[in-house]
């Protein structure tokens, strides 16, 4: 495996395709002018949050699903600090240049990011992080995306919350809790190794995956309620996004355990519609 690819498939990579994709499609939906400084953000952010909580508290039990990404990591720590340095810098700098209801607004979710992975709080007696909490993972994830890369923008282009922001919400949130329950999926013996009673584990894996199936065609039907504002092209990238997603889905309902690079993918289709665009315009 050559060294580039390693790096994209075992640092945060895809999480700032992502943020960078999303963004970009936000600001283009909501005709607003391509702002690079906040893509920068966005991109920073979402590195800085994903390296934090994943590569430098790895689990020791995800050694035995992913043992080559936990190598990767421990034989890289130095990038690892590094990487995480320059995006926790470039984050707080640009932070800065925000209006300051989007700080106040940011900071609350940061704060909660916070919680999600390092900050324990009492649940029935028991001291849990929230993303051990039953239920409250997918929509927790989603909340943070949907701030970061949709509501950022319509607070910092001054857009009224209106029944256009509301049908976005619903297109960003859909679409993104579809692959967070993918994730939990994905998650599952890691999850029950660690005692975490997820959405996933709640359901099932098999009405799981149905979960997500319902989810993306109700996503599927939203986005095409968008026709009436124009956007046509935007709206065949979102869709061929969704449909690409409902294959990988269906391809991990016949494969127990695919390998990382397959969920490298499944991440990246989330990215896929604003970058097919950038490439495209």
């Amino acid at each position: 495996m050559g060294k580039l690819f390693s790096f994209f498939l075992f640092s945060e990579t895809s999480n700032l395709l992502v943020a960078l994709g999303l963004g970009y499609l936000a600001q283009r939906l909501l005709n607003q002018e391509t702002s690079y400084f906040l893509l920068a953000f966005m991109a920073c952010a979402a590195f800085f949050f994903y390296s934090l909580e994943r590569n430098l508290t790895l689990p020791s039990f995800e050694a035995s699903i992913f043992p080559r990404k936990t190598q990767w990591i421990a034989e890289h720590a130095r990038l690892n600090r590094l990487l995480l340095l320059c995006s926790g810098v470039g984050s707080l700098v640009l932070f800065f240049f925000l209006r300051f209801f989007s700080q106040v607004f940011l900071f609350g979710f940061f704060l909660l990011a916070l919680s999600y992975s390092l900050f324990p709080i009492m649940w029935h007696g028991r001291r849990l992080r929230l993303k051990e909490v039953p239920w409250l993972k997918p929509v927790l994830l989603t909340g943070c995306w949907v701030a970061l890369t949709l509501w950022l923008p319509l607070i910092e282009g001054g857009e009224a919350l209106g029944g256009k922001a509301l049908l976005l919400t619903l297109i960003w949130f859909s679409w993104i809790f579809a692959n967070s329950v993918f994730f939990d999926i994905r998650d599952l013996d890691l999850d029950s190794q660690a005692g975490n009673r997820t959405l996933a584990m709640t359901l099932g894996k098999e009405r799981a995956h149905r979960l997500i199936q319902g989810t993306l065609f109700a996503q599927l039907f939203l986005v095409w309620l968008w026709l009436e504002h124009g956007h046509i092209a935007w709206l065949w990238a979102l869709s061929l996004g969704t449909l690409a997603f409902l294959w990988l889905n269906h391809r991990f309902q016949l494969n127990r355990q695919p390998d990382l690079p397959f969920f490298l993918a499944a991440d990246l289709t989330l990215a896929l519609p604003g970058l097919m665009l950038i490439l495209w315009f």
